[in-house]
């Protein structure tokens, strides 16, 4: 059953049939005229009573009724449809890896100088923050597959691409300092190197790619990083750099300053996280940046309504023979 109050957008596909009502009426006066009567006069007639009677409104009903029905008729005959409009929205998600650091530096205090101290209270370490931020991260993507990869000497598959966030988030909370305590370097290129595999394992050709790597210092083992940026841009994948909480000394050198240039040649984005805010803001940047393409598609259809003038017509055509079959309707009236 069609809604009513959509009637306001009614639409006739055949309006030339509405062209019934005005011939209906015309013959009703056709008929009316060549039926008239013509009576004579008599100058007389003015010394008769006067009755005060006129017939009733009433009377007319049957007349009133035919007429309604035929428009309703004409109305049914016009193919009367009310459009609806549907939109159908696909969202193309982006296939993200989160590439974090794990060597030993990052153990360090957030804007400290070393490790924790066993005495002292125990100050969040920039693992802690990065962590953190990654969490607020992948909390805020919908629709997107994430991975994770973490590397020190060597790169690890955390997690492959996954749309399950909660699945990420409970091996997010599994990575900490002890997993990768064997190794002490930092192979940001073998990091880069692992999420343009994962990458290239499982994401199409039609969806974006890109690689987010959080470190707090300059590759000292494994693959030269620039090597890797370039094959990740073969790869048609974005790598965006966050450096966490890094040493003054380490920002100028000239290896970390190629390697900041590099990204941006690439089309991405370098972020310098010196504190809990400026992470978390990066972290927010990032989001805003990377969002899913969502295509909208506006599917309209006519549902027809005629049967409703149909069933009008019906009744009010049933009323008006009904009326007029009533005996001494018209002396009645």
């Amino acid at each position: 059953m069609p809604d009513l109050a959509g009637f306001a957008g009614l639409s006739l596909l055949q309006p030339w049939a509405l062209a019934i009502v005005p011939a209906s009426l015309l013959v009703l006066v056709v008929r009316a005229l060549w039926r008239r009567r013509r009576y004579v006069a008599l100058p007389t007639t003015g010394a008769l009573p006067a009755q005060g009677f006129r017939p009733s409104i009433v009377r007319r009903l049957p007349l009133l009724f035919g007429l309604a029905g035929i428009a309703a008729t004409a109305v049914a005959l016009a193919e009367p449809v009310v459009p609806h409009s549907t939109a159908d929205l696909r969202s193309l998600g982006i296939d993200i890896v989160l590439v974090m650091d794990l060597s030993s530096s990052m153990n360090t205090e957030m804007g400290g100088s070393g490790p924790p101290s066993p005495d002292g209270p125990r100050r969040p370490t920039r693992l802690d923050v990065t962590k953190a931020a990654i969490r607020s991260f992948i909390s805020s993507r919908h629709g997107d597959r994430l991975g994770m990869v973490v590397f020190s000497n060597y790169a690890y598959v955390v997690s492959p691409l996954t749309l399950d966030k909660e699945y990420l988030l409970r091996y997010l909370d599994i990575v900490d300092n002890q997993i990768l305590r064997n190794e002490a370097m930092t192979a940001i290129g073998d990091g880069i190197d692992m999420a343009t595999f994962v990458l290239g394992k499982q994401s199409g050709r039609e969806r974006t790619k890109v690689i987010l790597v959080f470190t707090d210092g300059e590759r000292n083992y494994g693959r030269d990083p620039l090597e890797s940026l370039a094959d990740a841009d073969g790869a048609n994948a974005r790598v965006h750099l966050i450096g966490v909480d890094l040493d003054e000394q380490i920002k100028e050198r000239p290896t970390v300053q190629a390697l900041i240039s590099a990204v941006r040649s690439y089309g991405g984005r370098y972020y310098e996280a010196d504190t809990v805010r400026e992470l978390r803001q990066a972290s927010t940047e990032l989001d805003q940046l990377e969002k899913s393409l969502v295509i909208s598609q506006t599917h309209v259809a006519n549902e027809p309504v005629y049967q409703w003038f149909a069933l009008a017509a019906v009744v009010l055509i049933a009323a008006a023979l009904l009326v007029n079959a009533i005996p001494f309707f018209n002396e009645m009236t």
